[in-house]
């Protein structure tokens, strides 16, 4: 007679030991997945901070740039924590086209130049004649209601000796009663440089003779959503100031992070265009 008890026994064995290779795996398979999380987490906290030194030390260049007001080739700057950057600095806004490079908010001036400037921002030559003409684009919807954008255009020239502003006013709402040159000098869905604006002046506009200095651009009448301004004219502009482009890159790990801000040249307050004294009346063109 056959005992089957030890073959029971080799069964249970068996048992026990496919659990506990069962328990091993799924042990093994969380501590995997534990330590492959942790090192991804070190990897990005790492990159991050990378990331942040690269992105403080491509800000101190462009400071550095702007400050002397030159080019900084890769390798000739100081090295920063370890890190090298460039700066390049181009010029921005010569020719017959110029799109202010960021958005306007209602009633805050700026300021287009038709006069030259040096490399360090001074005034030096005449540019954008006298009798030229400009065309003015703006906004972004076409909408003709309480918060549609009129645009003030005020030019400040010189002529015998003495400083004069004449102002243009456009507004597309002629319900608002404003005395504005009107709809019929405004066209609707304009664009330039393949970007649309809502409004644009029907014609050019004459600039006075003499020597004209600037043109500045208002909003009135919009809400608080600044929007684009863009102006075009029969001549060159003369370049309104430069644009500075910053890259900082960390050797080590290939991380590289970059900054753009363009610089304006400066411009007179806007208070400026309301006291401004020429010994006769302010001329006012409609």
């Amino acid at each position: 007679m056959q005992r089957i008890l030890p073959e029971r026994k080799t069964s249970k064995n068996g048992q026990v030991v496919l659990i506990v290779l069962l328990i091993m795996s799924v042990i093994l398979v969380v501590g995997l997945s534990i330590a492959s999380r942790s090192v991804t987490d070190i990897k990005i906290s790492q990159q991050s901070q990378e990331a942040a030194r690269a992105l403080w030390v491509a800000q101190a260049g462009l400071e550095e740039a702007i400050k002397s007001n030159r080019t900084i080739a890769a390798g000739e700057g100081k090295e920063l924590s370890g890190v090298d950057y460039s700066v390049t600095k181009t010029g921005i806004g010569a020719g017959t086209e110029f799109v202010f490079p960021e958005s306007v908010a209602a009633d805050k001036a700026v300021t287009l130049w038709l006069i030259n400037h040096d490399t360090n921002g001074e005034i030096s030559s005449e540019k954008f004649p006298g009798g030229g003409r400009l065309k003015f684009y703006w906004g972004n919807d076409g909408t003709i209601d309480g918060t549609t954008p009129a645009l003030e255009a005020t030019v400040i020239y010189a002529t015998g000796g003495n400083y004069r502003a004449r102002r243009y006013p456009f507004d597309p709402n002629s319900s608002r009663g404003t005395n504005f040159s009107g709809a019929g000098d405004i066209s609707l869905g304009c664009s330039l440089r393949g970007k649309s604006y809502a409004f644009c002046t029907t014609n050019q506009i004459t600039l006075p003779g003499g020597t004209p200095y600037f043109v500045r651009l208002k909003l009135l009448f919009s809400t608080n959503t600044p929007l684009p301004i863009a102006v075009s004219g029969n001549h060159d502009f003369p370049q309104q100031g430069n644009r500075y482009e910053s890259s900082a890159t960390i050797a080590e790990s290939g991380v590289t992070r970059k900054l753009r801000q363009c610089q304006l040249w400066s411009t007179p307050p806007s208070v400026f265009d309301s006291v401004l004294f020429s010994g006769e009346n302010i001329e006012r063109g409609l």
